[in-house]
């Protein structure tokens, strides 16, 4: 049991860490692709 504890304890903070750097990059590639096309939008008007 005391070793089952061990090993995971570790591992939650590397989940939290996981889910917020997926939430980053979602937030960023959601951010670049509206850049894009508003600049591609920009260049056909």
């Amino acid at each position: 049991m005391f070793e089952n504890r061990l090993t995971l304890r570790p591992t939650v903070p590397v989940i939290i860490r996981f889910t917020e750097y997926n939430s980053f990059i979602t937030y960023c590639s959601y951010f670049a692709e509206n850049f894009i096309e508003n600049q591609l939008l920009d260049c056909f008007d």
